[in-house]
């Protein structure tokens, strides 16, 4: 933050996208104490600290805005996943809690919820499961979308990482000035 004052002169919004997680995607029984240690360190710590250093620099610019990243499964935890939607449902928790304490000093905080978005990670998936399964690249993602994953879109297809960056963009911004405290699904309609 020091950094970004210094180059910048002043800072009004920080958006916060750590936490892939990688470690955290596995059921109660087997995700060890190391899996979850690193999944809350990689996913809620990262996003503390963050906020940590962003919310006095903000407060004595005068106010502005933090926008974090959960994920919709913070809504439908998956039982493959339970260390990641545990750490992400503590990231929702913590940006309601900034947004109450903060708003009177001019701060608002919300948070993103992401559904599957094809990031540079889902993109070299597809192409896997397109070669894998000998299915068109242009469905293959969409298909393990529904058919390993249970999860139905009704858009019919993955996020794209704009599409998001677009929610963050605008939340960010003063056109979102009284939005303080949202959790804002961006999932293409994730039935949960």
């Amino acid at each position: 933050m020091a950094q970004a004052v210094e180059q910048l002169g002043s800072v009004r919004g920080v958006a916060v996208t750590t936490g892939l997680g990688v470690n955290g995607h596995r059921d109660l029984m087997s995700a060890t104490d190391a899996d979850w240690e690193s999944t809350l360190d990689d996913v809620l710590l990262a996003t503390v600290r963050v906020c940590r250093a962003a919310v006095p620099v903000l407060v004595d610019g005068g106010g502005g805005s933090i926008v974090t990243t959960a994920a919709y499964s913070v809504r439908a935890p998956k039982p493959h996943q339970v260390p990641y939607a545990t750490a992400k449902a503590g990231v929702v928790t913590m940006t309601k809690a900034l947004a109450k304490a903060y708003g009177s000093s001019g701060v608002r905080a919300n948070c993103v919820c992401p559904g599957a978005t094809e990031t540079e990670i889902l993109a070299s998936l597809r192409d896997h499961y397109a070669a894998e399964r000998g299915w068109p690249r242009e469905e293959a993602l969409e298909r393990v979308m529904v058919e390993d994953w249970g999860m139905q879109v009704a858009l019919g297809r993955l996020g794209r990482p704009e599409e998001v960056g677009d929610v963050i963009a605008f939340l960010l911004s003063e056109r979102a000035a009284y939005v303080n405290g949202a959790l804002v699904n961006v999932d293409g309609g994730t039935d949960f």
